[in-house]
Parts: C-alpha cells; structure tokens; sequence
C-alpha cells in the first residue's frame, strides 16, 4: 500500500493514516462507496479538511481550505507543520492532479459524475444558443 496522500502528494507520517473515500459516502450509492477504486490512503488532517467535497472541488480548493483550517482550526503542532508543508506543496507544484484520474465517477459510475454532468449543461447551452445564468 502507498505511503503518499492522495490529497496532498506528501508523504503520510506515522500515526497520521486514514482511508479518504476518494468520493464520499454523502455522494454515491452504498454499493459505489464501499468499492476499492474508491479508497485511497490519506493524512487524517488533510482527510479531514476535504470533508465530504467531491475530488474537482477539493482541487479547486486546497489551498484555500488548508489556509482557513490553519487560521481558524484549533490544531496541535504536528498538525499545523502537515498543513504548512501541504500549502507549500500546492504553492509549488507544477502540475495539479486531475481529479479525474482517480474519481471513481469517471469511470465506474458516470452517471452521477458532477463534472460530465457541468460540461453537458454548457454543451447544451452552446448548441442551443442559451445564455449562461
């Protein structure tokens, strides 16, 4: 099993593991939720910051959502150093995961995939001539 968080691309320090349901229970069917393709290890911290987003959103969001629970958060030191080496590595990466990738939307269960769903809405607006709201 990997050592790296999926959510961060830091390596997971020890006592810090956690499963991250790439796709949260919140958003699939029982039968999706509890697949493999669908589990990946994670920091609990930064497991925790992602909550029940979808992967798209998380990546969209990272920076800002790591940043606030550090504010915000009341967190231990060991914590608050996974955060900060966290908000360097998203500062600092050249290439952003795509949450694609991984999204067990993409590919096993399409028809609730929130991206797919967003591109069709602006396809049709295209075709159609519509405006966006």
């Amino acid at each position: 099993m990997s050592n790296i968080c999926i959510l961060s691309g830091l390596e997971i320090p020890k006592g810090e593991y956690s499963i991250e349901h790439y796709v949260a229970k919140y958003w699939l069917p029982p039968k999706l939720y509890s697949l493999e393709q669908n589990k990946f290890p994670a920091i609990k911290i930064i497991n925790n910051i992602k909550d029940i987003k979808m992967p798209c959103e998380w990546e969209a969001q990272k920076y800002d959502l790591c940043s606030y629970a550090l504010e915000n958060y009341n967190l231990n030191q060991k914590n608050k150093n996974i955060i900060i080496n966290a908000l360097d590595r998203f500062a600092t990466e050249k290439e952003t995961l795509n949450p694609c990738q991984h999204c067990i939307l993409s590919s096993t269960a399409k028809e609730y995939c929130y991206a797919r769903r967003d591109l069709e809405k602006y396809r049709i607006r295209w075709l159609y001539g519509l405006k966006s709201r």
